[in-house]
């Protein structure tokens, strides 16, 4: 109950918009039995923040026997396609994580550090690899910046259909198809950037 209260609040209004007394409001608790649970809002988000990034985490990076074991190309379009269903089953973490970012330079050595803990992303990048090298591409550069561009080039799909349905008054339907479009874009870019 307050976990979820405090999830909501920090989705909402990140770190520096959210109080104890609004995660209390919101989880219909005392304040006192907040603070006897979980004692500050630093705990709360960090527990928070462990959450999600096991998410991002498990979306960019599905375990390496999960992903199509095939050529690079079916690895590359089961990853971009794996991340973006992601997105828009939890189309609120992206734009929290950005703000978070862009307005606290310090929550980044905090998402690196979640983010690092997991072996995840190298099984994920050394399968990338060996696919290209089996299909005679050589990678002149480190293959773990494929999982950040993949999760870059996703996100910005969803600033600009957050963008087309606000703005412009995009349906559903079209934003949908544009997601889909995005997809195979996507999986063209990174398989370009690999020298497919």
């Amino acid at each position: 109950m307050i976990l979820e209260a405090a999830d909501e609040e920090f989705l909402e209004k990140g770190y520096d918009g959210t109080t104890t007394a609004g995660i209390a409001a919101r989880a219909k608790v005392t304040h006192a039995m907040l603070h006897y649970y979980f004692q500050t809002k630093e705990n709360l988000f960090e527990m928070f923040i462990q959450e999600k990034m096991a998410l991002v985490k498990q979306a960019i990076c599905p375990p390496a026997r999960a992903a199509a074991p095939g050529n690079l190309e079916d690895q590359v379009r089961y990853i971009v396609s794996h991340h973006m269903d992601f997105l828009l089953r939890h189309p609120e973490l992206p734009k929290f994580m950005l703000r978070e970012i862009c307005f606290n330079r310090d929550r980044m050595a905090m998402f690196t550090a979640v983010a690092q803990q997991d072996g995840n992303i190298m099984d994920v990048a050394a399968s990338l690899k060996t696919a290209a090298e089996k299909e005679g591409l050589s990678i002149g550069f480190d293959i773990r910046s494929i999982i950040i561009e993949t999760a870059l080039f996703n996100i910005s799909a969803f600033i600009s259909a957050d963008i087309r349905s606000s703005c412009f008054g995009a349906s559903d339907e079209a934003v949908a198809a544009m997601i889909e479009e995005r997809k195979a874009e996507n999986t063209e870019r990174i398989l370009k950037m690999l020298g497919k």
